[in-house]
């Protein structure tokens, strides 16, 4: 019991050791790291909008185009979960060092889980259906297309300017993305059952969290 606790207590020193060198690194930088990601969601959305506008008739291309779109259905339920992650530490008390890593750059988690969202969506459903003729919409693309319409007012709203407008109702806005992460959840136990369960441990630990605040008498806001 004593070698689980010491090899524990490593552990945590490591852990904090290493989130220290981090913040270290980031804090002077994060407004140059905060840039990059403009610019890389700038020239994504660019690129999507090019790919919009000038479907492809190369079969082996739209193969490719698809496979990308699935792998980037992936990566936006994994921003998802970066976006989530920090509420979830803090409703629970634990890893501080890592929620305030996380924070510095969440809203632009959540704007990248939004635009690979709306690219999974052209690639892997709207593209083929310009190119080969629509379909009848499936279960588990109503869920996903549910999914990315509670994200949209999210997206649009995740900038200063919205946050001065609406004030407190900014973070009922903001609530909705409780409701998006359960349709994304449902929508990848579906294509991809792997993710789908990654996203509902993080609806159960979402509901957790919130219990155990309860539990202690807090007010519980939303993040």
């Amino acid at each position: 019991m004593m070698d689980i606790l010491k090899i524990m207590a490593k552990i945590l020193e490591w852990y904090r050791s290493m989130m220290m060198q981090v913040q270290k690194w980031t804090a002077p930088k994060r407004m140059q790291i905060i840039h990059a990601f403009v610019v890389a969601e700038v020239l994504f959305s660019l690129t999507t909008v090019v790919l919009v506008l000038f479907v492809p008739t190369n079969i082996r291309l739209f193969v490719l185009l698809f496979a990308v779109g699935k792998k980037l259905g992936v990566l936006s339920a994994g921003m998802l979960c970066l976006t989530l992650v920090p509420g979830i530490i803090r409703r629970f008390g634990i890893l501080p060092e890592l929620r305030v890593f996380l924070m510095m750059f969440r809203r632009h988690f959540g704007i990248l889980t939004y635009l690979f969202a709306v690219a999974h969506s052209l690639l892997t459903y709207w593209l083929p259906a310009l190119r080969f003729g629509f379909t009848p919409i499936l279960t588990f693309q109503l869920l996903g297309m549910i999914a990315l319409g509670f994200g949209t007012p999210l997206f649009i709203t995740s900038n200063d300017f919205s946050v001065r407008v609406l004030q407190k109702w900014w973070d009922h806005v903001h609530s909705l993305v409780y409701l998006m992460l359960f349709f994304a959840a449902l929508h990848t136990l579906f294509t991809s059952p792997t993710t789908g369960i990654l996203l509902m441990a993080v609806v159960v630990l979402e509901v957790i969290s919130y219990l155990v605040q309860y539990s202690h008498g807090h007010t519980v806001p939303r993040g």
